[in-house]
């Protein structure tokens, strides 16, 4: 008979299911995917066709950037008739290298550079560490091109500057913005750099998944399905939650002139996009403003809870871009000026809010991962387990 106590140490230090299965079928046991791996079986595409794949979106990306930043961003007016006197309170069409120029020439260096960061400097600094990386060992390019991949993104805050102007002036009869061939070839730049980015494979992901040499309890995360309860009620609970922030007022527009006083909400912004006819910025603003966010809280949820999820919505995190349009309601304040000194844009705490909100999957994942690293319970392996407890039932 084995002691009590022994009996419950031997409890304790049970396998995995995973683990039993695996020794039954004879395969052989792998860590759990990495988040390289989950990229790579998302994209799902072989490596060869994926690093032509994501040159060929590189080059056309690279290709409308240039017409994105010389071309016309967008023509703004307004206006208005009192007693048979015109006064306009605005009247420019810019693009994106005039509108630089112009926020500078006016005093308003802040969101001057902050656009050239984002719409020149970020964009040129990509393609100089990608070239670079071609010259590193295969483990550093690997970590660059997971870099590129987080950062491909923040181009886009210029268009978001653009397209949350549009949505607080259309809202008026008063007010004509029109948008040019600039807005559109710099926001295709911006998608098609990120696609590229995702498809762009590291040399992490093109061998085959690293063979455990130790037991860990670990491994058996990623068990339950998503039916599981306590999942579905999170994931109710953080739909409804983003809901709510998306529909509390983000910016207050003022035009005393014209008298308008108006406070936005995000899904307020993408309504009057819709309602102008903008198409291409109001679907933009629901798919990486609304849906992709709210499915990357889900995926962070199940990550929490182990549920299996589809592998593709790992890549999500690449194109949730609440925190980018947080970013850009910020030089939108700082812009205005600089457009219309009759104008005032004001950020209400939500809007302020939003980029702390947005990052919060990512922060309690890496916590997570931090604390199960440092806390990980090591496990013999199974044959030297049974040694052990043969031995001391013998004794």
């Amino acid at each position: 008979m084995i002691d009590q106590p022994i009996a419950a140490t031997l409890a304790e230090q049970q396998p995995p299911p995973a683990y039993v299965e695996a020794q039954q079928t004879n395969r052989v046991f792998t860590d759990p995917p990495t988040q390289e791996e989950n990229v790579a079986a998302a994209v799902g595409a072989p490596t060869s066709r994926r690093r032509l794949a994501a040159f060929f979106l590189l080059v056309l990306a690279y290709g409308l950037l240039i017409p994105g930043l010389y071309a016309n961003l967008f023509t703004a007016w307004a206006g208005a008739d009192i007693m048979g006197k015109k006064f306009n309170v605005l009247d420019m069409t810019k693009s994106s290298l005039g509108t630089m120029s112009h926020l500078a020439q006016g005093g308003h260096l802040w969101p001057a550079l902050l656009i050239c960061l984002f719409g020149v400097v970020v964009p040129f600094a990509k393609l100089a560490v990608l070239s670079c990386s071609l010259a590193l060992s295969p483990s550093t390019r690997s970590g660059f091109i997971t870099g590129l991949r987080l950062a491909s993104k923040w181009a886009t805050v210029d268009s978001f500057v653009v397209m949350t102007l549009l949505a607080a002036l259309c809202c008026n009869d008063n007010i004509k913005f029109d948008l040019h061939v600039g807005f559109y070839c710099f926001l295709a730049y911006c998608l098609l750099s990120t696609a590229s980015a995702i498809l762009l494979p590291s040399d992490e992901e093109s061998v085959p998944r690293r063979t455990s040499q130790r037991l860990s309890f670990s491994i058996s995360l990623a068990s339950r399905r998503a039916s599981d309860p306590a999942f579905l009620l999170c994931t109710v609970l953080v739909a409804v939650a983003w809901t709510a922030i998306l529909l509390v007022p983000s910016l207050r527009l003022e035009v005393s002139t014209l008298k308008i006083d108006r406070q936005l909400s995000v899904l307020s912004l993408t309504g009057w996009l819709f309602r102008s006819w903008s198409l291409v910025p109001a679907l933009t603003m629901v798919l990486f403003v609304v849906l992709a966010p709210l499915l990357h809280f889900i995926w962070a949820i199940g990550q929490h809870f182990g549920v299996a999820l589809p592998p593709w919505l790992q890549a999500i995190e690449y194109w949730a871009m609440a925190d980018v349009f947080a970013v850009a309601l910020i030089v939108v304040q700082l812009a205005v000026g600089g457009v219309s000194e009759k104008m005032k844009i004001s950020l209400m705490p939500v809007g302020l809010s939003l980029l702390a909100i947005s990052e919060l999957p990512t922060l309690t994942l890496m916590l997570k991962d931090m604390l199960r690293r440092g806390n990980r319970p090591e496990l013999k392996p199974l044959v030297e387990t049974t040694r052990t407890s043969n031995a001391r039932a013998a004794v």
